[in-house]
């Protein structure tokens, strides 16, 4: 047996401990996988976000290329030097305005062009001129005559957002004006509005090295040609590019190649861990010219991650171990109670053996055996019964030369058929005999060997109805724990929920405070998320409470009360007997039955009942009476006990939640009781004088079908 106990516990535990293992994997997978989804999608709406401003950043300051060129285009000085032609006039006049937007709005580039679209001077660099302009916005400007801006790529090479706008002089086109600023500065915004690191890289097939070179050198930077075989590094907010960029970026072999926009890049350097996104940079031509590498600061999330990470692997291990120790603990009780029976059974096996070989041995003296042994032939005629078998040929109404039933002649013709003994049970008077069916073929009749089992009979019925009790017992306790439970969780859930009430007004408030006073976004954010999450918590309460209200005894159905009074006195019959406490029933046998659940009815005899034994010292004999009596139309029930009975000062405390005067006693007992008979419609009231006793007195309505 102790071999096959520890195949039991293997059966249970291998695949249990395999299924725990399966569990934490796919727990702690499943939320990696989450935590770094979620952490891709918050880089994808940073991504979103940097599109917007970059392009609200770009209409932005070409409004403040177009209020710079309507105010240039309006002075007298500009016009006059323009139509003498005087290139050294309008330098003069013009290079203090340039310093000065310069410094201001960040304009590097100002131009003046012909109607032959020549170019008559660069203030920024007036050493070159008269060369002619074949650009984007110039074109368009020249064939819509209204004012056009884009970014595109200039003379020199430089990446800049240009503002062309017909100039008119006395209704009259006189040429073109022409404004452009850097969109360096631009990436610096970006990292200041949205705390995000970024590159600027462009296409060298849209680039000339030499006028590249010379625009760079123009800005007061060193070019970087040769660093990357496709792109040159525009900008960079980064101190320095981070080695998985350079990897990528020698790589990849054009701005047009097909997924790189949508795909993600994870980097880190110095201690920082980054997710780049590409941000297409088109031209005012439509032509993907470069790309912005946005950088978003993961290294916050990356932590929280790891954090999350080991937490819930600790979480897991623990649970699996708790779990793992408490099925170890079953499968070992359920091993123990295999093995009484297993020895039960081999007692029972070696009982029977013994009862057998008496029963053989008696046989021999069929007159001296004090069981009933009969030889019937196998037509079913009676050919001999010894004195003791007389009772059974009484009941059969047969006798000596005579038939027997026609039961018994089948099963002893059965038992001829199967060449083999046969037995069945047979109940007379007050006694009931295992009678066991030998067939003599070679004799044609069987001897019927019978033996009292009455005393067996009676154990196995006892025992059954123990087992009964205790399954009652055990399911009406089950009852009760759930009710304590409840009646606990009801009132907890009410004490949270009020202020709960109070952090949600206060919160709506200060919501309304913080948009009145113009307060920072973030603020309102997050006491938006505060509210939120209060609600939820909120919402979570009113779900269990509503729980605990549906889980509650319904009132429907009808009870028996005498017969619920006999199975809690069957239950708590060893409590009684240890406690010296008796129990009297009287009049509850003819009363009719009430209307109220059965379940209900149960639990409040076993709490009231329950009180009184502990209310008992146990040092001297104790009783409690409950009688029942009609009473106005209702049926009326007391308990009557003679034990301490309760203080006046608390008289009116026992039905209150968690009141009690014992040491380990919760006080939900007699509350939960009370709560059972509000919902049912029922009265409960009680009397007590402290040293002699309580008396509580329960009304129950009779059941409607008696009414009518």
């Amino acid at each position: 047996m102790k071999e096959n106990k520890q195949k039991i516990k293997l059966a249970i535990l291998v695949p249990l401990g395999a299924a725990l293992s399966g569990i934490l994997v796919v727990s702690i997978l499943t939320s990696y996988i989450l935590h770094t989804q979620n952490i891709n999608n918050e880089t994808q709406i940073r991504h979103t976000e940097v599109t917007q401003v970059f392009e609200m950043q770009l209409d932005e300051h070409a409004q403040l290329l177009e209020g710079l060129v309507s105010f240039l285009q309006k002075d007298e000085n500009i016009q006059d030097a323009w139509l003498a032609k005087d290139r050294a006039a309008l330098l003069d006049y013009t290079t203090p305005i340039f310093e000065d937007i310069c410094s201001k709005y960040d304009v590097t580039h100002f131009y003046f062009h012909g109607l032959d679209r020549v170019n008559f001077l660069r203030v920024h660099k007036p050493e070159e001129h008269s060369d002619y302009i074949d650009r984007f916005t110039m074109n368009q400007a020249v064939s819509s005559g209204k004012s056009a801006w884009g970014i595109e790529l200039g003379t020199l090479r430089t990446f800049t957002l240009r503002f062309v706008y017909p100039w008119q002089i006395d209704g009259k086109l006189a040429g073109y004006i022409e404004l452009g600023t850097e969109i360096e500065h631009i990436a610096a915004v970006l990292k200041k509005t949205l705390g995000v690191e970024n590159c600027i890289i462009l296409n060298k097939s849209y680039l000339d090295r030499s006028k590249w070179e010379e625009g760079i050198k123009m800005l007061g930077r060193e070019s970087q040609w040769d660093q990357f075989p496709q792109f040159i590094l525009f900008s960079n907010t980064l101190d320095r590019l981070p080695l998985a960029i350079s990897k990528y970026l020698k790589g990849l072999l054009s701005c047009e190649e097909e997924g790189h926009f949508s795909e993600v890049l994870e980097l880190s350097t110095n201690d920082r861990h980054y997710h780049g996104r590409f941000l297409p940079l088109i031209d005012a031509g439509g032509r993907d010219v470069g790309d912005i590498i946005v950088l978003f600061d993961i290294t916050r999330a990356v932590a929280e991650l790891r954090i999350f990470s080991v937490v819930l692997i600790l979480c897991c291990v623990v649970v699996a171990g708790l779990l793992f120790g408490f099925f170890y603990f079953y499968t070992g009780k359920i091993e123990n109670r295999l093995a009484d029976f297993y020895n039960k059974i081999q007692a029972e096996s070696s009982r029977r053996k013994q009862a057998d070989k008496k029963t053989v041995s008696l046989a021999k003296f069929p007159s001296e055996n004090p069981n009933p042994v009969l030889r019937i032939a196998k037509d079913g005629e009676v050919l001999y019964s010894n004195q003791a078998g007389e009772l059974l040929l009484s009941k059969w109404e047969s006798g000596i030369g005579k038939t027997v039933p026609e039961k018994w002649c089948n099963l002893i013709a059965e038992a001829f058929a199967a060449e083999k003994g046969k037995e069945e049970e047979e109940e007379v008077r007050d006694k009931i005999f295992s009678l066991v069916i030998t067939p003599v073929k070679e004799a044609g009749y069987a001897n019927l060997y019978a033996r009292d089992i009455t005393e067996q009979k009676q154990l196995e019925a006892d025992r059954e109805i123990y087992v009964e009790r205790e399954i009652y017992k055990e399911k009406l306790l089950k009852v009760q724990r759930y009710a304590y439970i409840g009646s606990m969780g009801a009132l907890v859930a009410h004490q949270i929920n009020q202020p709960l009430t109070k952090i949600n007004i206060l919160l709506d408030r200060a919501i309304e405070q913080i948009e009145e006073a113009s307060c920072s976004p973030t603020a309102l954010k997050s006491t938006k998320e505060c509210l939120s999450e209060a609600q939820k918590a909120a919402s979570i309460i009113r779900k269990f409470r509503e729980y605990v209200k549906s889980s509650t005894l319904e009132s429907s159905g009808n009870g028996n009360v005498s017969a619920i009074a006999d199975r809690i006195v069957s239950v708590l019959s060893e409590v009684l007997r240890q406690a010296k406490m008796r129990i009297s029933t009287n009049g509850l046998r003819d009363l009719p039955e009430v209307e109220i659940n059965e379940t209900a009815l149960e639990q409040t005899f076993l709490i009231i009942t329950q009180n009184a034994i502990e209310a008992a010292d146990g040092r001297k004999s104790h009783k409690l009476d409950i009688t029942g009596k009609f009473a106005d139309g209702n049926i009326e029930l007391q308990f009557a006990d003679d034990c301490c009975g309760i203080a006046p000062e608390n008289l009116d405390k026992i039905f209150e939640p968690f009141f009690s005067t014992k040491d380990n006693g919760m006080g939900l007992g007699l509350a939960i009781v009370q709560q059972i008979f509000i919902s049912c419609g029922v009265q409960i009231r009680v009397e007590s004088q402290l040293g002699k006793g309580t008396t509580f007195y329960v009304t129950l309505p009779i059941s409607n079908s008696l009414k009518s």
